[in-house]
């Protein structure tokens, strides 16, 4: 603790009658918020002499030395801090109001802290001087000047674009000169505490893409929207279920084009509510945003005609049926053991698929006239769990 103020007791008088100071001083650091019950220095009462203390940490300046601003801004605080302790206080210490009797001006010790915050500290509270011969109020005279202003209350509220609370989230805070990264709590709150009317503060989200300045006002609400970004997928199939790479098409009145793979792929802000309006093929629909851009993927089918067969020429003669060559796939396992019974698809870039299903001894032939000389080919298989469990079972037996 550091020394602020010594007097000796023969020249003070207290004010608050039958009670001892330095239990009244315990008391308000239980009953009140830090930041009021460090407006009330520590007290130490010798035989002779009174000390009042204050925090080490802190280069604590007289009244007398602070600027016009300063001063207009201490009387503020005060005003603030008496009707705070007032009020909290109410039946517990009827005489709160005698708390905020000091002899001199310069018993009112101020400082600021490292985010720049004003704080202000009294020494001799509860003490009138003996040597004075016409009793001063002199805070309340400095807290009636027509100059002082009010504090309020400010609590920051931040919710997504997409009208979800932003719970647990950091963000950027510029306020008293003074620039930080904080979270909500998990409603979407920050408590930034009292502020005096006309200060102004912003809130930024991290990445910068939203900033709002406010000005503190009576009454007023500090709500904050960060954009909530996710994105969606349209995949492009005809009805063979071929990709259709460079297809064009509409969404929401824009046209796009997929790459090629047959897919077109958007980041957007969600909006509560949000869905795209797609045309495609002659064919219009409708899809709903998620959160999650998992559940933004959608599948466009395009009905494409196919041209008519021509007629087979006749042939002089039947020519000799040729002998046909296959394929032999075979599907095993992870531990080598074969798939049994299992469909497939062997799926080119383009072109039509070819479809298959393995034998008990998990192969399968196929005929060699159906894959392209050179062409790259892809097997996919789907495994269910059902089709898992029974496998297993079948194994294990």
């Amino acid at each position: 603790m550091k020394e602020i103020s010594r007097q000796s007791l023969m020249k003070l008088h207290d004010v608050i009658h039958g009670q001892n100071y330095v239990n009244i001083k315990a008391r308000l650091n239980q009953l009140l918020p830090e930041e009021y019950a460090k407006a009330f220095a520590g007290i130490k009462l010798l035989d002779t002499e009174g000390m009042w203390y204050g925090d080490k940490r802190y280069n604590y300046q007289p009244f007398s030395a602070a600027s016009e601003d300063d001063k207009k801004e201490i009387a503020s605080w005060l005003k603030a801090c008496k009707e705070q302790v007032c009020e909290i206080l109410g039946e517990k210490m009827p005489w709160a109001h005698k708390l905020f009797v000091i002899p001199t001006p310069d018993e009112i010790f101020w400082y600021r802290n490292g985010v720049g915050e004003l704080q202000v500290t009294l020494a001799q509270w509860g003490f009138e001087s003996k040597l004075a011969g016409h009793k001063v109020d002199i805070i309340g005279s400095l807290i009636s000047q027509p100059y002082v202003k009010s504090q309020h209350e400010v609590v920051i509220h931040i919710d997504y674009s997409d009208g979800g609370v932003a719970a647990n989230v950091p963000f950027v805070l510029n306020a008293l000169s003074n620039t930080q990264e904080v979270k909500t709590n998990d409603d979407g709150d920050y408590r930034l505490g009292r502020l005096f009317e006309g200060k102004t503060f912003s809130v930024e989200s991290t990445d910068g893409s939203n900033h709002t300045e406010f000005t503190v006002e009576a009454g007023a609400s500090y709500n904050v929207t960060f954009d909530w970004n996710t994105k969606f997928r349209l995949v492009v199939e005809n009805q063979k279920g071929e990709r259709k790479a460079g297809y064009e098409l509409s969404v929401d009145g824009t046209r796009v084009v997929t790459d090629g793979e047959g897919c077109y792929e958007q980041e957007v802000v969600l909006r509560p509510g949000m869905a795209i309006e797609v045309a495609a093929g002659g064919m219009s629909e409708r899809f709903e945003l998620q959160r999650d851009a998992d559940g933004n993927e959608f599948r466009i089918v395009i009905n494409e005609q196919e041209p008519p067969t021509p007629p087979t020429p006749p042939t002089p003669s039947t020519p000799p049926t040729p002998v046909k060559e296959y394929i032999m796939v075979k599907l095993l396992d992870y531990d080598g053991s074969p798939l049994p019974h299992l469909p497939f698809v062997i799926r080119p870039k383009k072109g039509p698929v070819i479809e298959g299903t393995t034998d008990e001894n998990g192969e399968a032939q196929l005929d060699k006239s159906l894959f392209e000389p050179k062409k790259k080919y892809r097997i996919e298989t789907h495994v269910t769990a059902q089709y898992r469990e029974e496998h297993n079972k079948q194994k294990n037996n």
